[in-house]
């Protein structure tokens, strides 16, 4: 379907006789970012970083444009005095600082970056893989604060022959996998939307998960957040690996973490290495940080320049693409179709995600196809974005970043 040409920055300067929009960038942003929005005629641009929430709520109506990384809470009440605002951009891919519900009732389309922090987030899983098989962190505390030098006390593992795995074959699954044959790991995935087709072109096997917690030495989680639910508790650590050795760099709630400490306790899990946490940040209090068996990183998942970089030069470039020329790109809560269209398929638009996650948590193996049928009314109705809502919302729950634009294109790509 096409996107809407809206020309926000004709349309101000119609109805006010001016020209210019601002733009606030509202947390830390790379200056290659700030740059392309400063370089951009027509558009002004303010650098206020840190700001209180009543501040933020104070001056908010002066702008048109909205600049966040996870640092600033965009509530509904920010959202509320937000009365000339048309774009939220986030660089980056997580949306939780956001009340995209509130901006969506309110017209303010939200926009991510999904792209930019894959590699670094690969990367950073790594790290923490060999990080821990290897103690890196504890030996290099022994040595430096207490001054001794016990090479026999950090016995490790080798990642070599060793099965991985890896619970979402997304963007960032898919490169960890990638990463991992370069060890000779052997790839076991659980991703109920891959399939059989796609899995063997990129050589990994594809297992429900009580099969691949049985068989991985390691374990590695990429997918979104399950409804809060976490995706392994006192259940599934009783029917892992003994010894299995755990990463994730995904979703802090995916792990229950008083039965992952006892499922530590006990040793049916050796070790564990977390970049995210139910609660950020972290407490100095948390009982996470009292084993040396599990590595704790401040949220890294994102922190390199690299990454930085791309995240700031994609959100800039999406920010001033849609409000000088109306092109919508890596939009969460908006389908791109004219507004009296809209107006008239919203409802089904609704309906269509809901039984798409409602069907998603009924499988049992992978979804190859999705047949939508029309009757009655409905089928007078523009219908290609009503499908669109409906494989959005079966894909929702297991893949993180789905939106009304990529959601036909992931699916695709995962056969």
């Amino acid at each position: 379907y096409k996107t809407v040409q809206r020309n926000y920055l004709y349309e101000k300067y119609q109805n006010n006789g001016s020209y210019g929009m601002k733009v606030l960038v509202a947390d830390n942003l790379s200056s290659l970012g700030v740059d392309i929005l400063k370089q951009e005629s027509g558009i002004d641009v303010d650098v206020n970083v840190g700001l209180p929430k009543e501040e933020l709520i104070k001056i908010i109506s002066s702008y048109e444009g909205l600049i966040v990384r996870s640092a600033t809470k965009v509530t509904p009440e920010v959202i509320e005095a937000a009365t000339n605002l048309k774009v939220i951009g986030r660089a980056g891919i997580g949306v939780d600082n956001i009340d995209v519900a509130a901006a969506g009732k309110k017209g303010i389309i939200v926009m991510n970056t999904p792209e930019g922090n894959v590699i670094t987030t690969a990367e950073h899983t790594m790290a923490l893989m060999l990080s821990m098989s290897r103690n890196i962190p504890q030996a290099r505390s022994m040595l430096k604060d207490q001054k001794i030098w016990a090479p026999k006390k950090f016995m490790g593992k080798e990642l070599h022959c060793k099965t991985l795995g890896i619970v979402g074959l997304g963007r960032i699954g898919t490169i960890v996998a990638e990463r991992a044959k370069g060890f000779h790991m052997k790839i076991l995935v659980h991703d109920p939307f891959i399939s059989q087709e796609h899995a063997e072109k990129i050589g990994v096997e594809v297992v429900d998960l009580p099969d691949l917690l049985k068989q991985s030495d390691y374990l590695s989680l990429h997918t979104p957040s399950l409804d809060g639910k976490p995706l392994l508790s006192t259940k599934e650590f009783s029917m892992a690996k003994p010894g299995i050795r755990i990463v994730n760099c995904a979703r802090g709630n995916l792990i229950d973490d008083d039965a992952l400490i006892e499922a530590i306790k006990s040793k049916q899990v050796a070790q564990a290495a977390l970049d995210v946490y139910a609660k950020e940040p972290l407490s100095p209090d948390s009982p996470l940080l009292t084993l040396d068996e599990i590595i704790c990183t401040p949220h890294l998942g994102a922190s390199t320049e690299e990454a930085q970089e791309k995240v700031a030069i994609a959100v800039a470039d999406q920010i001033v693409d849609f409000l000088k020329h109306g092109n919508i790109r890596n939009a969460v809560n908006m389908p791109s179709i004219d507004a009296d269209t809209l107006s008239k398929i919203q409802p089904y638009l609704k309906l269509g995600e809901d039984l798409g996650i409602f069907i998603s948590q009924l499988l049992d193996e992978p979804l190859t196809g999705v047949e939508v049928q029309y009757n009655g009314e409905v089928a007078e109705q523009r219908m290609d974005p009503i499908t669109i809502s409906v494989l959005k919302g079966l894909l929702t729950r297991n893949i993180e970043g789905i939106n009304m634009v990529n959601a036909p294109f992931i699916a695709k790509d995962r056969g």
